[in-house]
Parts: structure tokens; sequence; C-alpha cells
């Protein structure tokens, strides 16, 4: 058996393995291809998302200085 037949076996016995997009249904095996694919292809819904939570973040009364924490302000691992 290849490695890679070996992972596709992992991966249907262990689907909570998979990380899944919040935005489509898409699965990945990593933190780092979901959050690329995120970046890349979701864009706008991200930041329809950090809007609804500086919203939400403001009626409830956290600092702003975690309003405008985005992914794509840190580093990839």
């Amino acid at each position: 058996m290849s490695m890679k037949q070996d992972m596709k076996v992992y991966y249907e016995t262990f689907p909570d393995a998979l990380y899944r997009c919040d935005f489509c249904t898409r699965t990945f095996r990593t933190i780092k291809g979901l959050r690329t694919h995120a970046v890349r292809m979701h864009a706008v819904e991200m930041d329809a998302a950090r809007e609804a939570y500086q919203v939400f973040a403001a009626a409830h009364g956290f600092p702003e200085d975690c309003w405008n924490v985005v992914a794509t302000d840190y580093k990839e691992e």
C-alpha cells in the first residue's frame, strides 16, 4: 500500500482528523492548508465575519484591541 493510499484510509477511518472550512464543504488535512484556502478563497466572508464580531464585541464590552485581529496578521508556523 502506498503512502497516499494509507493516508486516504486513515482520513476515511478518522474523519474528525480533517479540518473543515466554515464557508464551503472542503476539508483539509492541516491547519495551514485550511488557512491558506480561507485567505485566498473566502476573504469577503472573513471580512463580514470580522465586522459581525466587532458589533458583538462592542455590545458586550470587549476591549477594542481584539477587534481588528485577523489570521493574516500572524506568520504561518
